[in-house]
């Protein structure tokens, strides 16, 4: 089992503080043209200063895979480790189908 990485975007935010400041419209635009392409079966974002969640509740429909922050991914485990099953709607598929 493992993982066949296609694609990895850098920001290059010049410090960690820009890393929250990048507009949505930019990442939208990079996951559209760059990481949700032919051949992905999920997006996967690493960085805990900027949230996808918004993004992922968007943009999934329209790519077809599953957009998975890692505050999300992060917030799901905590919730299952604590006995929460349910959904949460406005955050992705993650947190709402699983």
């Amino acid at each position: 089992m493992g993982f066949e990485v296609v694609n990895i975007v850098g920001l290059a935010c010049a410090s960690t503080l820009d890393v929250a400041h990048v507009p949505e419209a930019l990442m939208e635009k990079i996951l559209r043209e760059q990481l949700a392409v032919e051949g992905v079966d999920a997006v996967l974002h690493c960085g805990t200063g900027l949230s996808m969640a918004n993004i992922a509740e968007r943009l999934e429909p329209e790519v077809g895979v599953p957009i998975v922050g890692i505050n999300a991914a992060l917030l799901w485990y905590a919730l299952r480790e604590n006995g929460y099953t349910g959904p949460l709607e406005g955050a992705g598929r993650l947190l709402r189908e699983f």
